[in-house]
């Protein structure tokens, strides 16, 4: 996230759990699904993953931050989209024990490479629990059309044929957002088990419409206000954020944030999902468009709590 601090977040939540106040951050190819599905299955030994298919280019044995748990960072292809995955060298690909995956969305006018830097202390510290981290070009700023979530189809496709994903969770800034909602509100990738939003867009046309750059953006990015409407997250009806676990992360009303307004977007969608949801939480900050710094570990613990919650349940997805 950001060097920025609020040294006194605010958290509400339709989930009992959280009540108390808080002061506290198209398919694959086949060649590529047949080069993921053919690596061998290797012992859970601390050692760099294999070579990967569309590998570009590897940092092997990197210390996390905090902890110091190795894990190699590469670069891929997928199906000509460059993305960026943290890998713990404790996780295998073929290995028997299913793994949580953090998909990472970038901001607008940014890529893949925002792994290594907004996105990579809340990273290492997935990488720290076992997860794998992962940020994707999705295209570059295609926000929710139907190339960008063909890339997000086409990256869970890539990853689920090396690793076996006990869950996948969603984390968001800014523009960002609008894909994550999209993806676990619609479902189009399997699996998705959480949402962690921050500063996060959720109605395009707010942003389409309140100024030049939206317009210029979304209308580049769809070609028609018909297809903007179509692609536009807020259209979901509650039902489909049913047993969803959502947490929001925006600013607070003497600190508004005039580039993604809560109360038309974060606070938008905890109101259209909390009677359905398991959980719809929210948690102010006093930075406006900025992220605070405590996001990074809030949005750790949110998310692994979701996890924990599975317990022994079936897992939400499989290998395919």
């Amino acid at each position: 996230m950001s060097p920025h601090d609020d040294a006194a977040g605010r958290a509400s939540s339709t989930s009992s759990s959280l009540r108390r106040r808080t002061v506290v951050g198209g398919a694959l190819s086949g060649a590529l699904a047949l080069g993921a599905a053919t690596l061998p299955a290797t012992a859970a030994s601390a050692a760099p993953v294999p070579g990967l298919p569309g590998e570009i280019s590897r940092k092997i044995n990197v210390p996390t931050q905090n902890k110091r748990v190795l894990y190699d960072n590469l670069v891929v292809s997928i199906g000509g989209d460059s993305a960026r995955i943290f890998i713990p060298q404790s996780v295998k690909p073929n290995q028997a024990t299913p793994v949580p995956v953090i998909w990472f969305i970038h901001s607008a006018q940014a890529d893949h490479n925002s792994l290594n830097s907004v996105f990579k202390y809340p990273a290492e510290l997935a990488v720290e629990k076992g997860a794998i981290a992962i940020c994707q070009t999705l295209g570059g700023t295609l926000w929710t059309n139907d190339t960008a979530q063909r890339h997000q189809r086409n990256g869970h496709a890539y990853l689920s044929g090396l690793f076996p994903i006990r869950a996948s969770y969603m984390w968001s800034l800014s523009a960002g957002g609008a894909l994550a909602c999209e993806n676990y509100g619609s479902k189009v990738i399997p699996g998705i088990n959480g949402l962690y939003l921050v500063n996060g867009v959720y109605d395009l046309r707010d942003i389409h419409d309140r100024s030049l750059r939206g317009r210029i953006s979304i209308g580049d990015a769809f070609g028609s206000t018909a297809q903007i409407d179509a692609h536009n997250p807020k259209r979901l009806p509650s039902s489909a954020w049913a047993g969803t676990n959502i947490r929001v992360i925006v600013s607070d009303a003497d600190h508004v944030d005039t580039s993604v307004p809560p109360t038309l977007h974060g606070l938008a969608l905890v109101a259209k999902a909390k009677s359905t949801a398991k959980e719809a939480s929210v948690r102010y900050h006093t930075l406006g468009h900025n992220p605070p710094s405590w996001a990074n570990q809030d949005g750790i613990d949110a998310i692994f709590r979701w996890h924990a919650a599975l317990g022994t349940t079936t897992p939400p997805t499989t290998r395919p």
